[in-house]
């Protein structure tokens, strides 16, 4: 039981991620400081009898820009971060206007980043990345996990998300969602 406990002290304090961005995952699979072979690991972890789904938490620096030309800082000097769509249910984020990302073209800023924008669906947002600024239409707007949100978070197609990263192997995390009803993970309690 004691060396069960420093395990998961241990791997808890050498993610490379938040632990407010997985708090919708039942297990979180940790690299340092990123997961080697991400790929194979979640199609592995989704094969699991209990897992309902392993997504990856996929994400890159990004900054706002408003109307006016300003760059838009994070709340609580947080940074601004660009995802993954895949990797929403892992806060979880729960889409409160239209759709996901489809499109390269495409992004849902989290609500408070939003109202902070006066960004509505069908609008538009402009972001700073890797290629410099860039408009996307706003395919729909997300709610964060917790209010207020320590930082923005800006959600993109997952094509789109792996475009922008700058690392060929961008994956920090991967967040294990289980079966609801069935037999639970091993050695961890159901909901």
């Amino acid at each position: 039981m004691t060396t069960a406990c420093a395990v998961l002290l241990e791997s808890g304090t050498r993610a490379g991620s938040p632990a407010e961005r997985c708090g919708g995952t039942d297990v979180v699979v940790g690299g340092q400081p990123f997961v080697q072979r991400a790929g194979n690991l979640r199609t592995a972890l989704e094969g699991l009898p209990a897992v309902e789904r392993a997504a990856p938490e996929l994400s890159f620096p990004t900054t706002a820009v408003d109307a006016s030309g300003r760059t838009v800082e994070a709340p609580s000097d947080g940074p601004s971060l660009g995802h993954s769509w895949e990797s929403a249910v892992l806060g979880p984020f729960a889409l409160r206007a239209d759709r996901a990302p489809a499109g390269d073209g495409e992004a849902v800023p989290d609500s408070a980043l939003a109202a902070h924008l006066g960004a509505r669906a069908d609008g538009t947002v402009r972001l700073t990345g890797l290629d410099g600024l860039r408009s996307y239409r706003v395919s729909g707007i997300a709610d964060p996990p917790r209010e207020p949100p320590r930082q923005y978070a800006v959600f993109h197609s997952p094509r789109e998300a792996q475009r922008l990263v700058s690392s060929a192997q961008p994956v920090r995390a991967i967040g294990v969602l289980e079966q609801r009803g069935g037999g639970g993970l091993p050695g961890h309690p159901r909901r």
